[in-house]
């Protein structure tokens, strides 16, 4: 039985950042500095006379130190030859948490020139092709202007500042939902900008940035809901809350139509839990869009997962709340695609369950009919998420014959193994999708790497008994959790599947890092916008 709502509070925290897109008066002024960034620098970008830092004795100017005085903020960025947008992730969330414990409530964030020199320099190694070893094989001497970066992309200082606006707001944000004292203040802190770029489009940049920070700290703020609150029936009352907002249309199946329509994986995995699992469908419909094919978005929701039957180690299974992180991108993405006005159809389709060992679960070595009519043994119970996905991913290929299909899921502890927290595992029948999702990620900062997704691992996935089975042993076990879904989506329809089991939750770092990062919804903003372009 869920803890009752009027116990645990179930409302999403409002952000207390409030950005203008210019100076605000009488306010600190906060500057990003570099390790060489020398005193007559600061005096003359500051118009002051007197030196800032005394032999650097209180302030070194390392990556994501803060050094308050009785006028300014300064953010070290550390060394110049060494800067990546990244950084400015990283500083910037450290800000949005100090903004909220003890700093000012009114600053005014300078874009100095020699940032913005910086960021090109950056930017000039993946427009000139600067960046590969082999373009630059005859140079006998590796300098700080043609250093090696990983990563690089066409980035800009429009999206520097969305990165930065971005970062503030998720790391103010706190997911100690349920602490009583929280150490974060109440009031409001205003934040303006010193930049070269027009205020016209700057608003645009703050709204745009508001827009995707407000659905990512909304994704992370259910992801970190306990499972005795968020089940797949308070997780619908969530959906059905939150869309509100939004020009999107709801549809659920569950009970009886669940079991008649022949969703058995998501059945066959929700058996043993008290709260029935169920499908929810949301529909973006943009008026004059009847004739263009839709963008599926399908996303794993295991609200709780104990592996069932096939019971998980216990030492770090509390965390296993985040299994439903792939339905919370897809969710919060198709409010997105409303916020943005896109002009082509976005469905959403998730399936919700909890994963519960009981006399009525799954058993290892049970068979099932898919929606599809593959049939299907069961030879773990923890890998539960891709019968789910199945399902939906049959379903909603057939009702909706969509242009491009996503699905995103917390699928499997090897893409850990393999590509730690820093990226997420992509897997795509199409290289022409791939491309633009590659080029999603580079410019948004969200690391996707592609892994093979080749039918020969198809050999590991055979039954005895059944068409396949949900399992294909240790070797590769991302690529044959990929291989399985393959099973489910028709091969005429550019598909990619989203293994973010690493990048959906951080069980270590500081307070306002770890836990669940809300990965995706950055990526997605710009994907979004890269196929309304093509």
């Amino acid at each position: 039985m869920a803890q009752k709502k009027k116990d645990l509070n179930f409302e999403i925290p409002n952000s207390i950042f409030n950005f203008h897109p210019n100076e605000i008066k009488d306010s600190y002024v906060l500057l990003p500095v570099f390790q060489d960034t020398t005193n007559e620098e600061l005096q003359s970008i500051l118009n002051i006379n007197q030196a800032i830092f005394h032999e650097e004795l209180f302030f070194s100017k390392k990556l994501g130190e803060i050094y308050q005085t009785a006028n300014f903020i300064f953010l070290g960025l550390g060394e110049k030859k060494k800067f990546h947008p990244e950084n400015i992730i990283n500083v910037f969330k450290a800000l949005g948490n100090y903004l909220t414990l003890s700093g000012p409530t009114k600053i005014t964030i300078k874009i100095p020139l020699y940032l913005e020199e910086v960021l090109l320099n950056w930017v000039n190694l993946y427009k000139e092709n600067k960046n590969d070893p082999w373009n630059r094989k005859d140079q006998t001497k590796t300098t700080s202007d043609n250093i090696y970066f990983d990563y690089v992309s066409d980035y800009n200082l429009e999206e520097l500042i969305k990165t930065m606006i971005y970062s503030i707001e998720l790391g103010g944000f706190s997911l100690a939902i349920y602490k009583n004292q929280k150490n974060h203040k109440k009031s409001r802190v205003e934040i303006g900008f010193d930049t070269s770029i027009k205020t016209k489009d700057l608003s645009k940049i703050i709204d745009e940035a508001k827009n995707i920070s407000l659905l990512t700290n909304a994704y992370r703020y259910i992801a970190s809901l306990p499972a005795n609150v968020l089940n797949p029936e308070t997780y619908e009352e969530y959906i059905k809350k939150f869309i509100k907002n939004y020009k999107i249309n709801f549809k659920v199946i569950k009970d009886k139509e669940l079991e008649k329509q022949g969703f058995n994986g998501v059945i066959s995995v929700g058996k043993g839990s008290k709260t029935s699992p169920r499908v929810i469908i949301l529909e973006y419909k943009p008026e004059k869009s009847k004739d263009k094919k839709p963008l599926l978005l399908v996303g794993k929701g295991i609200t709780f997962d104990t592996g069932g039957i096939s019971l998980k180690p216990p030492a770090d299974m509390h965390e296993m709340k985040y299994d439903m992180c792939g339905s919370a991108l897809v969710v919060h993405s198709v409010a997105l695609a409303s916020l943005l006005k896109l002009d082509y159809p976005v469905i959403g389709i998730v399936g919700l369950a909890e994963n519960i060992p009981d006399a009525n679960a799954s058993r290892p070595g049970d068979v099932y009919k898919a929606w599809n009519g593959v049939t299907v043994e069961i030879q773990n119970t923890d890998a539960e998420g891709r019968l789910v996905l199945g399902d939906i991913l049959s379903y909603g290929a057939k009702t909706y014959n969509p242009e491009v299909i996503l699905d995103f899921a917390t699928l499997t502890g090897a893409c850990i193994i393999a590509l730690g927290h820093h990226a997420t595992g992509v897997m795509s029948t199409s290289d022409k999708l791939y491309q633009k999702i590659e080029q999603a990620s580079r410019i948004s900062l969200e690391r996707v790497w592609r892994l093979p997704h080749w039918s020969i691992y198809d050999d590991q996935l055979k039954s005895d008994i059944a068409d396949v089975k949900n399992i294909g042993g240790r070797p590769a076990g991302t690529i044959t959790g990929m291989r399985f879904l393959a099973k489910f989506v028709p091969e005429n329809i550019p598909w990619a599947h989203f293994d973010i089991a690493g990048t959906a939750w951080l069980s270590n770092g500081a307070d306002y890092i770890k836990g669940a990062t809300g990965w995706g919804i950055k990526f997605m903003n710009t994907f979004f916008k890269i196929v309304k372009d093509s």
